[in-house]
């Protein structure tokens, strides 16, 4: 029977049924795309589009001399890394193994094409490509004293690297970018060093390696939130909208799933089905269950996980000193060297956010942080021991007076 009646509506069954339901779901998916209903982007966490947050518009103050462009500087768009992949698998089979296929929805999912595959492997994507040459672009526009075509073919602009193939292709993706908008091809000064004990201290940090990375308790707390009843819904609902029963769908699961929605629309720009699996508060909770994570791994969890990074922030703040010790010498406002980090997320993150370097704020809460807190590594004292003369906490402070800046209410 092609239709059937039952006490509570029409019910549609068998082939012609099914075939019904999937042009019924997919006009609402239409109907709420034409809406312009966001699927969940505000949501993705670490994954979110860089594009979405635009470019922006600041520019150096008009009376700041520019001396010195330091950048630290995260990967562009990547595809999924290895280990999510046989996950988004094991979803896509339970789909279509065992979820109720007279449903709409398991019918889109059903049929849904996998094309992820651990080759990917967190590899760049064409995105981050065009991302990491228009980054490079729009800092010589706003820099063009720093990013001028005789400092760079004097080899005056360095570019550090940590070996992850993601950021070696955002750096070159990057120089390419740059010699276009200059109007160069100089293979000799577009090179690269590769420095994973400054980019990846963590790794050569035993005590964060022991404490925290290979510490299977150091992520008691998110195990807790993952048998809690906030994921408990998830999965209940989850399970609903499949048909199955919640016992089938496991923690790693539910990730994939959200992992799916957030790169379809990431890498494609489309809605995806696996999107409709969860609501927003679903996805509230699941950006929470992420943020848990980078918490107690990456973040403030820890103190261990802040002073790994030390390293590489004395690193930067030396060049600053430099710069500034160079042109009191000299008298003149010349260029230092100028250094490009690109690298991938790591506790570095959290010591100060230095994701975008340019936006005033960032400066304002860095002066406030050097001023109250008084990081021992960096006391001026360490730095006069090696023959500096004004070390990076009077400087910073120097520069938000010169630049007219508020005291910041930042929080540490």
């Amino acid at each position: 029977m092609p239709t059937g009646v039952s006490g509570r509506g029409l019910r549609l069954t068998g082939p012609a049924g099914r075939c019904s339901l999937l042009i019924l779901w997919a006009c609402l998916r239409l109907y709420a795309a034409s809406a312009g209903r966001s699927p969940w982007a505000e949501h993705y966490g670490t994954k979110s589009r860089y594009r979405a947050a635009g470019e922006g518009s600041w520019l150096p103050p008009a009376r700041c001399t520019q001396l010195h462009l330091n950048g630290l500087i995260r990967h562009g768009t990547r595809y999924p890394t290895r280990k999510n992949v046989p996950r988004m698998l094991e979803i896509h089979r339970l789909v279509r193994e065992r979820a109720d296929a007279d449903r709409g929805l398991v019918q889109a999912l059903a049929g849904w094409r996998m094309w992820y595959h651990e080759r990917m492997d967190g590899n760049l994507h064409h995105l981050g490509v065009s991302e990491m040459a228009r980054l490079a672009e729009r800092l010589a526009d706003r820099f063009p004293h720093l990013l001028a075509p005789r400092s760079y073919q004097e080899k005056r602009v360095k570019f550090l690297t940590s070996s992850k193939h993601r950021c070696v292709n955002s750096t070159r993706s990057f120089i390419q970018g740059l010699e276009s908008h200059l109007g160069l091809r100089d293979p000799a000064a577009g090179q690269w060093e590769v420095d994973d004990g400054l980019l990846r201290f963590f790794e050569s940090c035993q005590k964060f390696v022991r404490l925290v990375e290979n510490n299977g308790s150091a992520l008691h707390q998110v195990e807790i939130f993952k048998q809690g009843p906030e994921m408990e819904r998830v999965i209940h609902k989850m399970a609903q909208k499949l048909g199955v029963l919640p016992g089938a769908i496991s923690i790693n699961m539910v990730e994939a799933t959200f992992y799916l929605c957030t790169y379809e629309f990431i890498l494609k720009g489309i809605v995806s089905p696996w999107c409709d699996l969860f609501d927003k508060e679903d996805v509230e909770v699941l950006e929470y269950l992420g943020d848990l994570k980078q918490y107690w791994k990456r973040s403030y969890g820890y103190k261990i996980n802040g002073l790994s990074s030390y390293k590489l922030f004395q690193n930067i703040f030396q060049y600053m000193d430099q710069t500034i010790e160079e042109n009191e010498r000299e008298n003149v406002h010349s260029l230092s060297n100028l250094s490009f980090w690109l690298k991938p997320s790591n506790p570095g993150d959290i010591l100060v956010n230095l994701f975008c370097w340019l936006l005033p704020n960032v400066l304002q809460c860095l002066v406030e942080y050097l001023r109250f807190q008084q990081v021992k590594s960096f006391s001026s004292e360490n730095l006069s021991a090696q023959g500096k003369s004004k070390g990076m906490n009077q400087y910073l402070i120097q520069l938000s007076c010169d630049l007219g800046m508020q005291r910041p209410s930042c929080q540490f």
